[in-house]
C-alpha cells in the first residue's frame, strides 16, 4: 500500500498470521488509533513472511506501540516514529518474537508521557524464528526522559545484534541492551540539530558531528548503507553519493549567523 492514512481507528492496521503473507507500506501515516480496552497499535504485523515500511509517519499512539511486528523478515527504512506530545505509546518499535529486523535511517523518539521507557524492543515475548538478527544502522533516537529511558531492549539468545552510526539524543547508551557489535553510536545535543524540539533533526552545519560516520565496509553492511532520507510529513528523498553523517538525516541546515 502507498500514500494511505490510518487515523482515529480502533487499530490502525492489523495483519493475519499467514506465513506466506508480505506487506509493503510506503509513504503512509498512522496516528490516534484508540481501542477502548487499550489493546491497540498503530501498525501490528502478525507472524507473516515479510514486512517492509518505508517513508511513513507514526505518531500519537494510545497505550499500544507505534509499530509492532512478529514478521520473519522486517525492513524498516527511512520512517519517522516519534510519539509526539499527547501520545502515550508503549514501545515506538517492537519485534516481540525477534526475526530478522533491518532498521535503517529512521527517526525514533518517545515523549515524557510514554507508557514504557523503552524505545525499541527485540524478542521480549520469546525468539521464535530460525534466525534472530537486529541491525540498527544510521538512526536518530530521542529519549527525553530525565532518568530511566532506555534506547534498546534485547532478549538473550539473539544471533546477531549490530548498532552503528546511530545518533542518541538523551541519556543512556545502546550497549545497555547486552552483547552485540556497537560502533560509532554518538551522543548529540539539542543544539546539534536544526530544531530538536520540533523534531527537525537535520544536523546544523556547525555541529561537531558533521562527517563523523563510520563507513560500512562489508557486503552485508553495504546493503544497509542508506541512500535516501525521511522527509516530513511522509515521504523520502534520495541524496547524492554515500552518507557522510551519522544518524538518519544527511541534509543539513546552515548555522545561524551572529
Amino acid at each position: 500500500m502507498k500514500d494511505c492514512s490510518f487515523r482515529f481507528n480502533e487499530m490502525g492496521l492489523l495483519t493475519n498470521n499467514d506465513p506466506g503473507t508480505s506487506l509493503m507500506v510506503e509513504d503512509c501515516e498512522f496516528a490516534h488509533n484508540l481501542r477502548p480496552d487499550g489493546h491497540n497499535h498503530n501498525l501490528y504485523a502478525g507472524q507473516i513472511a515479510r514486512l517492509t515500511v518505508v517513508g511513513s509517519y507514526f505518531h500519537h499512539a494510545h497505550v499500544g506501540h507505534l509499530l509492532k511486528s512478529r514478521a520473519r523478515m522486517n525492513r524498516i527504512f527511512y520512517n519517522r516514529l516519534i510519539d509526539e506530545p499527547g501520545g502515550t505509546a508503549s514501545y515506538e518499535l517492537e519485534f516481540p518474537n525477534g526475526g530478522v529486523a533491518h532498521v535503517v535511517g529512521n527517526l525514533i523518539g518517545q515523549n515524557p508521557e510514554t507508557e514504557n521507557a523503552h524505545l525499541i524492543s527485540f524478542g521480549a515475548e520469546g525468539l521464535k524464528w530460525p534466525r534472530n538478527e537486529l541491525q540498527l544502522i544510521h538512526n536518530t533516537l530521542l529519549n527525553p526522559l530525565a532518568t530511566g529511558g532506555v534506547y534498546l531492549r534485547v532478549a538473550g539468545g539473539a544471533d546477531t545484534i549490530v548498532a552503528r552510526n546511530n545518533l542518541l539524543l538523551g541519556t543512556g547508551t545502546l550497549e545497555s541492551a547486552g552483547a552485540g557489535d556497537y560502533r560509532n553510536n554518538l551522543h548529540a545535543q539539542a543544539q546539534d540539530f536544526a530544531q530538536a524540539d520540533a523534531f527537525d533533526l537535520r544536523l546544523r552545519s556547525d555541529s561537531e558531528l558533521i562527517g563523523k560516520l563510520m563507513p560500512l565496509a562489508d557486503a552485508t553492511e553495504a546493503e544497509m548503507t542508506p541512500d535516501r532520507e525521511y522527509v516530513h510529513p511522509r515521504s523520502t528523498r534520495a541524496f547524492r553519493g554515500t552518507p557522510h553523517n551519522p544518524g538518519a538525516q544527511q541534509s543539513t541546515v546552515s548555522a545561524p549567523t551572529r
